[in-house]
């Protein structure tokens, strides 16, 4: 099966979620696909579309995501260019000012997502 056609049956099959009003584990248990693919290809087309609306990357049954307070560094160098460090989960990941917001998203969903 090519991409294309896997991102639209995953697609559908996203879309088929939000309609049922099952949690994500119960949807995926009640259709037999893992629930580890299914976060996979939330994720993947949520990155590869940053029009989706942030609302829309919560995980179906999760808890609302906790928010840290961001101090500066105290050994902060100054950079060339404007940019900010967010550190999730043991992760590090640098956003410049022309970063991809549905990238960063997806990522940070991720990082969320592993920690649990």
């Amino acid at each position: 099966m090519k991409n294309a056609s896997k991102a639209d049956l995953w697609s559908e099959r996203l879309a088929e979620c939000r309609r049922s009003g099952l949690t994500a584990v119960e949807y995926c248990r009640r259709n037999s696909i893992h629930i580890k693919s299914y976060y996979y290809w939330k994720l993947r087309l949520a990155a590869s579309d940053a029009t989706i609306p942030a609302g829309e990357l919560t995980l179906s049954g999760a808890a609302p995501t906790a928010w840290l307070c961001i101090e500066p560094s105290s050994s902060a160098s100054p950079c060339p260019r404007a940019s900010l460090t967010i550190r999730v989960s043991g992760a590090e990941i640098e956003v410049g000012t022309d970063f991809n917001p549905g990238l960063l998203r997806a990522v940070v969903e991720a990082l969320r997502v592993l920690q649990c």
